[in-house]
C-alpha cells in the first residue's frame, strides 16, 4: 500500500515525507489529509544566516494536483526577488519515481534535474530538490517501520522511521500528530548517521479546510550549516480547476516564455 503524505505542509499541502506505511492506524490517519485534486498556494520563504547577518525572502506560488494513480504533480513559480522572477520548477510523479524539471526566462528550454543534483540547495534556501520530493510524497522509501508512540510538546504523535533509496539521507524520522494527522517534526539524517536537517511545524499553524488539516507554517533548520528557512502560506485555495497543460514539460516551457510576470492561475 502506498500512503501519500503530501507535502511541505505549509507550502505544498499537508506536510510530510512519502511513507510506505503498513501500519493501518497510521495509514488511515494520513489518508484523511490527502488533498483534493487541485490547489493553489501563495508562499513566502525567509532564509536566515546568523553568522553572515544575511536574510533572503522569496515569494512563490505552488500549483498542485492529485494524479489518477494517487500521486501528485507540482508546479512552482517564483515571483520575487528579481533574480528568480519567472523561474519555475516542475515535479512530476511517475508511480513513485519522480521527474524534476527547471526553466527560467533567460533559459526557457526545460532542463531535467539529475539524481546527483537533487541534493542541491534551492535558490539559496535550506530546502533541496530532494526535500521537495520527500515532502510532496514523490519519493517512496526502501523501507519504513513504526516506532513507539511519543510526545512532541503537548501533542501525542506516531513515530515512523524511513530508509530512502538513491538519497543523500540515510534515514528520515517523522513525528505525526495523532489529532490532525500532520507531521509536527521531521528529522533527516545523513548517511553517516548525523542529524542533517530538522523540519518542524507548530500545531498552532495547522488549519482545517473542510475535513482536512493543512499546516501553514514550517521551519527548516540546517544543523550542519547553522542556517534556517521559514515557510509561510499566505493564501490557500483548494478545489481549484487547473489546466492539464500546466503539468507537462511542454507546458513548463510555454509558461516561462509567455508568462514572465507569473500571472498563471486557474483556467476559466
Amino acid at each position: 500500500m502506498r500512503s501519500l503524505l503530501p507535502g511541505l505542509a505549509l507550502l505544498l499541502a499537508p506536510l510530510a515525507p512519502a511513507l510506505a506505511v503498513s501500519d493501518a492506524e497510521i495509514a488511515a490517519c494520513i489518508e484523511r489529509n490527502v488533498p483534493e485534486p487541485d490547489s493553489v498556494r501563495g508562499v513566502r520563504i525567509t532564509r536566515r544566516d546568523p553568522r553572515a547577518g544575511a536574510k533572503r525572502i522569496i515569494v512563490l506560488r505552488m500549483f498542485g494536483r492529485k494524479t489518477s494513480s494517487g500521486g501528485g504533480d507540482l508546479l512552482i513559480r517564483f515571483s520575487d526577488p528579481a533574480d528568480v522572477r519567472g523561474s519555475s520548477i516542475l515535479l512530476l510523479d511517475r508511480d513513485g519515481a519522480s521527474e524534476v524539471w527547471m526553466a527560467a526566462p533567460e533559459l526557457p528550454e526545460p532542463r531535467r534535474v539529475t539524481q546527483s543534483d537533487r541534493g542541491s540547495a534551492l535558490f539559496g534556501t535550506d530546502l533541496s530538490f530532494e526535500d521537495l520530493e520527500w515532502l510532496e510524497g514523490m519519493r517512496l522509501p526502501r523501507a519504513s517501520q513504526r516506532k513507539p508512540d511519543a510526545k512532541e510538546g503537548m501533542r501525542e504523535v506516531y513515530v515512523v522511521e524511513s530508509v530512502p533509496e538513491r538519497s543523500s539521507y540515510g534515514r528520515v524520522v517523522s513525528y505525526i500528530d495523532k489529532t490532525t494527522c500532520l507531521p509536527v517534526r521531521l528529522d533527516l539524517f545523513d548517511r553517516g548517521g548525523r542529524l542533517r536537517k530538522e523540519m518542524t511545524s507548530d500545531p498552532r499553524s495547522h488549519v482545517q479546510h473542510g475535513d482536512r488539516w493543512v499546516a501553514h507554517e514550517m521551519l527548516i533548520r540546517d544543523v550542519r550549516d547553522l542556517t534556517s528557512t521559514h515557510f509561510m502560506v499566505d493564501t490557500h485555495q483548494q478545489d481549484v480547476l487547473l489546466s492539464d497543460g500546466l503539468f507537462s514539460v511542454e507546458g513548463l516551457e510555454r509558461t516561462v516564455k509567455e508568462d514572465p510576470d507569473v500571472r498563471i492561475g486557474a483556467q476559466p
